[in-house]
């Protein structure tokens, strides 16, 4: 009776484990109105969250002192945006929402998603 009861528990978990990696769709869509893109706005796009080569698009953005940058999240996941020097953070931006920062200061800010460290961007302040 318990080989028979191993057996059935070693079977049982190899369905579970097969089933897990094949349930999983990404919608193609994931919000009903999808935040556009602009002239001071960053986006997560669907499938910024696949990896290294996505991303923050663009990954470089060029402003003018005093412009608000809004960071918008069109993916399937939540995202966020934290400067790297600490001049701001966004705390989670999940899917079909923004964020907002005003830069007043001139330079090169570079920053990063900390749920997603391969997510990188950089905004140059003129």
């Amino acid at each position: 009776m318990a080989r028979f009861r191993f057996a059935f528990v070693l079977v049982f978990a190899a369905g579970l484990i097969s089933s897990c990696g094949s349930s999983y769709s990404t919608p193609s869509n994931p919000s009903s109105t999808p935040i556009p893109a602009g002239p001071s706005t960053v986006l997560a796009p669907n499938g910024a969250s696949l990896g290294p080569g996505s991303g923050f698009q663009p990954p470089t953005l060029t402003v003018s002192a005093g412009t608000t940058v809004t960071f918008g999240n069109n993916d399937v996941t939540a995202h966020t945006s934290v400067a790297d020097n600490g001049a701001w953070s966004s705390g989670n931006i999940n899917p079909g929402q923004t964020f907002t920062v005003t830069l007043n200061n001139k330079g090169s800010f570079t920053y990063h998603c900390t749920i997603h460290p391969f997510m990188n961007g950089t905004i140059n302040v003129q």
